[in-house]
């Protein structure tokens, strides 16, 4: 069970679609992958009955797609810790801490799921910015794990 994780919310209000879990008639789901590379699509109710470990990337992505529905300017972007629309767009693509969060101490972001983004090939989080170019498969977290990995200045120590 702890192979799949969410990466992607998808509504689909003008056709129905079914949860592949319950069979029952949704308007939005979340799109699953595992490290098969299979993928699912099932309800947020059954997501937080059959899969609890994956309830805080879904709701990471719920807040995200309610703020694209609802937002009448989009100008926004989320912040990694509180989560909520603080910094500005027009920041930098590295900037994924609000200045109220990074003031209260935290300097260091988690990895979140951001809604619309690629997949990363390792550890299957929506954290690639669709913009980048398509040789980039791994998000910047992943890359500096790799890159530590195969250096042959740290191997050697």
């Amino acid at each position: 069970m702890e192979e799949w994780k969410v990466i992607n919310l998808i509504d689909h209000i003008n056709d129905q679609m079914h949860c592949h879990q319950c069979n029952n008639s949704v308007n939005y789901y979340y799109h699953m992958i595992n490290k098969n590379g299979d993928t699912c699509y099932i309800d947020n109710d059954c997501l937080h009955k059959h899969y609890p470990y994956l309830k805080q990337h879904a709701l990471v992505l719920y807040k995200q797609y309610q703020y694209a529905k609802t937002s009448k300017t989009n100008k926004n972007r989320m912040c990694y810790i509180c989560l909520k629309h603080n910094i500005n767009k027009n920041e930098p693509d590295w900037k994924h801490i609000c200045s109220a969060c990074y003031k209260n101490g935290n300097k260091i972001a988690p990895q979140v799921p951001i809604l619309g983004y690629r997949v990363c090939e390792d550890c299957l989080v929506p954290s690639i910015n669709p913009t980048l170019p398509d040789y980039r498969t791994k998000c910047s977290d992943c890359f500096k794990k790799f890159k530590v990995a195969t250096d042959p200045l740290f191997l050697k120590k």
